[in-house]
């Protein structure tokens, strides 16, 4: 069960993932931060429109965190991203995070895909919000 402050965001599923959208100062700040490993699933990802860099300090688990472009294209994901870091992707128009699932090793970019089908329309209106 997704905690109370994830709860509150406007979210789409396709019914196997649901994006969370961080659209305020206080739920782009807080992110998935403070958050026990068991209340953030790797079925919930969170969207930070007009976003280019994140950090995870506060975090208590390893994020995926793909950046996308204007248009919603995937420009880069970064596997399991430890606690303490800063990330960055020059271009970038909105991060999609999520708790790492840790099945990266040897898979390629596009068996994991960050944006889920049949989202992709969602997750673009958002990045393109000015």
């Amino acid at each position: 069960m997704l905690p109370a402050r994830l709860q509150r965001l406007e979210h789409r599923t396709d019914g196997t993932v649901s994006v969370l959208v961080a659209n305020t100062f206080a739920t782009r700040l807080l992110g998935l931060a403070f958050l026990a490993e068991e209340d953030a699933p790797t079925t919930h990802a969170l969207l930070l429109p007009r976003c280019s860099s994140v950090h995870t300090f506060g975090m208590r688990f390893a994020l995926d965190i793909s950046f996308l472009d204007a248009q919603g294209s995937k420009l880069r994901t970064a596997w399991n991203v430890p606690p303490r870091r800063i990330v960055r992707q020059k271009g970038a128009a909105a991060v999609l995070e999520r708790r790492s699932s840790g099945l990266r090793s040897g898979l390629a970019d596009e068996r994991l895909q960050p944006v889920p089908e049949g989202l992709e329309g969602e997750v673009l209106r958002h990045v393109q919000l000015e």
